[in-house]
Order: structure tokens, then C-alpha cells, then sequence
């Protein structure tokens, strides 16, 4: 298109811009303080070179071309401002992408390790029937207990720490009790141990103490440490078992929540 209107005088590309917007010549004239016969005089000039026998055909012809070049000098200029910054410039924005493309490939493979890595630990402690360590409440979830009449020592629970056929307790493990509790009434000594119910209660750790002259809606926090001195007979509930009981001493059933529960193995 620019090679067409180089043909044309200044002049007439002057012309030639007002008759594409849809100025009609006696106007023109008047805009550019010339007589009607100069626009004819130009106007005809223009359709020879242009091969256009009338002001429709110009506009039919050449409207959607110069439109086309327009938005191409605008491109272009664009193109030559981002190619004329200055050298520190251009790099920064290199670096910024850079950067930004590096990081995009750092957190997407920093995905896969921590997905691998999980599902690698899950799978050893699967196999390996240990799964530590092992909460049963927080702030968020507590966990509330109701201790039943166990005559003649007190009252107590049992508590199934491990899904049905996922782990076994063992000897020689060292399990660690972190606790924060309350309860509704005095207790005079809190014990826990671990325990095999399957076919008679047997004892898989030392009855632990966890705390005495427990006051009535106020909170203890702690941890105690046992070491298991039997196996249990199998993986089942009732052979896995966290049991928590007081001692003769307490006179009423007591509710217990617990807004930490949590055994750690320590080995």
C-alpha cells in the first residue's frame, strides 16, 4: 500500500485520506482553503494512479488496505520502541523470565518429590506395620471419653488405636504418651497401659501413671514415656489397645476430653 500512495503528491494523499473518511470534496475544499476546481484537479490525478473511476470504488478499494496498514505501523512501532530499550533493560526482562520459567519447573518438581516421598513413607510404614505417630485429637477435633464402673478398680476405657489389621504393638518399643485434658469431676489417679483383650486381658506394658489429684475443669498438659514388655497376639482391635483407667479412689464416673492425644514412637 505505501508503494500506491508514494505515487501520490502530498497533496493528494492529503485528498486521498479525507474522501477514505468520508469527507465529500466541497468540504474538502474548505478545510484545506482550496478552490472546488483544485480538488477536482487532485481528486482526478488520484483516481488515474490509483485506476479508480469514482470516490465508492476508492473507498471499496483501498478503505480495509489502509486500515490494515495502520494497525501494522502500530505494531511495528511498538516492535522498535521494545527493540530500542536500553541493553541493562532488555536483560532484566530476560531475567524475569528466566527466573520466572526456572521457578515454574522448581515448584512442579518439588511436587513430585514431596508426592513420591509420601507415598514412599506411607508404603515402608505400611509394610512395616507402624504407623507413627498416631493423634487422636487436637483443638480442633477433641477427643471426649466416658469412663465406665470397672469393679473393684475404679473406672476405664479402651481406646482401638490402629485400623483394624494395619499395625501390631511389639516388645521393646518405646511409646510416648503426649496429653492436654480435662475432666468433669476430681479424680484422684490417672493410669493408662497398653493392653490384649482378645482372649483374657493381658497387660502389654506396666500400668503407667499419667497424673494425680486431677481437679475438675482444669487443664493438664504433659507426656509420659513406656516401653512395651509384650507383643500383641495379633493385629487385631481388641489385641492393640490404649486403655485408660483411675484407680478405686474416684468416686464418680468421670467424662475426660482431650484436646492432645497423641503416641509417638521413640525407636
Amino acid at each position: 500500500m505505501s508503494q500506491i500512495l508514494d505515487k501520490l503528491t502530498p497533496r493528494e494523499q492529503e485528498i486521498f485520506n479525507m474522501l477514505l473518511d468520508g469527507i465529500p470534496p466541497k468540504d474538502i475544499s474548505v478545510k484545506l482553503n482550496i478552490s472546488d476546481k483544485t480538488v477536482d484537479f487532485h481528486k482526478t490525478n488520484l483516481f488515474r494512479k490509483l485506476s479508480v473511476s469514482s470516490i465508492q470504488e476508492l473507498i471499496t478499494k483501498y478503505s480495509a488496505v489502509v486500515q490494515f496498514d495502520s494497525a501494522l505501523q502500530i505494531i511495528t512501532e511498538k516492535y522498535e520502541l521494545v527493540e530500542k530499550q536500553p541493553a541493562d533493560l532488555q536483560n532484566k526482562t530476560e531475567i524475569k523470565l528466566l527466573v520466572k520459567k526456572h521457578l515454574v519447573k522448581l515448584i512442579a518438581a518439588g511436587l513430585f518429590i514431596s508426592i513420591s516421598v509420601f507415598f514412599i513413607w506411607y508404603f515402608i510404614l505400611k509394610s512395616s506395620g507402624s504407623f507413627y505417630p498416631i493423634s487422636m485429637a487436637t483443638e480442633e477435633n477433641p477427643l471426649t471419653l466416658t469412663l465406665y464402673e470397672n469393679e473393684p478398680w475404679g473406672y476405664a476405657i479402651g481406646i482401638h488405636i490402629f485400623p483394624s489389621g494395619e499395625s501390631l504393638l511389639s516388645a521393646g518399643e518405646i511409646l510416648t504418651f503426649h496429653y492436654t485434658f480435662i475432666s468433669d469431676i476430681d479424680i484422684h489417679m490417672l493410669f493408662f497401659t497398653f493392653a490384649d483383650i482378645t482372649d483374657t486381658y493381658t497387660m502389654l506394658s506396666p500400668n503407667t501413671h499419667i497424673k494425680g489429684n486431677i481437679i475438675a475443669y482444669t487443664e493438664y498438659s504433659g507426656k509420659v514415656t513406656v516401653i512395651l514388655n509384650r507383643t500383641a497376639s495379633s493385629k487385631e482391635l481388641n489385641a492393640n489397645q490404649f486403655n485408660l483407667s483411675t484407680n478405686l479412689y474416684t468416686g464418680n464416673q468421670p467424662t475426660i476430653t482431650f484436646t492432645r492425644f497423641i503416641i509417638e514412637k521413640n525407636n
